[in-house]
């Protein structure tokens, strides 16, 4: 078997809607050293750009299995009168990735167009309010001087507030005797050196961990100055990412320097997992390479906040 017949044999196992090849996926690597790897050499999927003309100092960038879908369609209505560009994989493409085609859709606004803000979606969102409040907002804002909006009030999967934090032993205690899923994601956790966690200020979360940084998280949609996506090439997500995660990193890099980030009153829904699913098992489980990364780059400095690079103790 070739490297790329290895390759593509793992990407089956991990797109997989089995949560046992999922596992044995995970079973391949012996640490995360050699799952980053693999994450990192992924091949590349389908990145088709297609556009719908509007007013271009406004870009919305949105990444989509089908620009003729009923979710693209209702994004053209979402933000009507904005240039929309429409990054398209094509339906059931193993080789998605998130960051990726969001980066490429930017890339291309920044170079096509003169954009102010730059707007990366999800597709799967509800409209709520009209996009000249949007407009409204923005304008009032110095997009030389901002990086990040977020849009509030904030949903369960948008601009809403998390913390970074490292379990406690009462967590791995308690975490220990449980049934699946919670004693599988626990025992690979292990395996691939997973101490960060980002979760939600309230409920058990809060007894089971150590707090270390509180942020927003832009989630669903993300608001930028073009001349921060310009100022980084056009990279805003880190594509090693696969389909998650990658907003946590970006949303914590920035919340590093409060002074650059705004909000505007904006109103916007969504319709949560429409396009990669809802959160199911197998999608719980994929997610678990990301959160490795996430913890591999803050092992390897890849953050400056001092919590994170220097964490506190356990407890």
């Amino acid at each position: 078997e070739t490297q790329g017949d290895q390759h593509d044999s793992l990407n089956r196992l991990y797109t997989s809607n089995s949560a046992e090849d999922i596992l044995r996926f995970y079973e391949h690597f012996e640490g995360p050293t050699q799952l980053v790897e693999w994450m990192k050499t992924r091949r590349r999927g389908r990145a088709a750009i297609s556009e719908r003309e509007g007013d271009s100092e406004v870009v919305v960038v949105i990444p989509t299995a089908d620009v003729e879908g009923e979710y693209a369609r209702k994004c053209t209505q979402i933000y009507r009168g904005l240039q929309i560009v429409f990054v398209e994989s094509g339906r059931g493409d193993p080789y998605f990735n998130y960051a990726r085609n969001s980066n490429a859709g930017v890339e291309y606004a920044i170079r096509r167009h003169s954009p102010k803000w730059i707007i990366i979606s999800n597709d799967d969102m509800s409209k709520v309010d009209e996009p000249s409040v949007l407009l409204q907002g923005l304008s009032t804002l110095d997009h030389r001087k901002t990086r990040l909006v977020y849009p509030l009030p904030p949903t369960s999967y948008h601009s809403y507030t998390v913390c970074i934090a490292k379990p406690t032993r009462l967590r791995n205690a308690l975490y220990r005797p449980l049934v699946e899923p919670f004693s599988e994601r626990l025992r690979l956790y292990r395996k691939f050196q997973v101490e960060y966690d980002v979760g939600p200020l309230s409920g058990p979360f809060a007894k089971l961990y150590t707090r270390i940084h509180t942020f927003r998280l832009t989630g669903s949609i993300t608001i930028l100055s073009a001349a921060y996506t310009a100022s980084v090439g056009g990279k805003v997500f880190d594509e090693t990412y696969i389909n998650s995660v990658e907003d946590v990193d970006l949303s914590l890099t920035l919340s590093l320097e409060p002074q650059t980030i705004a909000e505007v009153n904006y109103r916007i829904a969504d319709m949560v997992g429409g396009t990669i699913g809802g959160f199911s098992r197998t999608r719980t489980l994929r997610e678990i390479a990301n959160w490795v990364y996430f913890n591999h780059k803050a092992r390897n400095q890849g953050f400056t906040h001092q919590g994170i690079t220097n964490p506190p103790p356990h407890e």
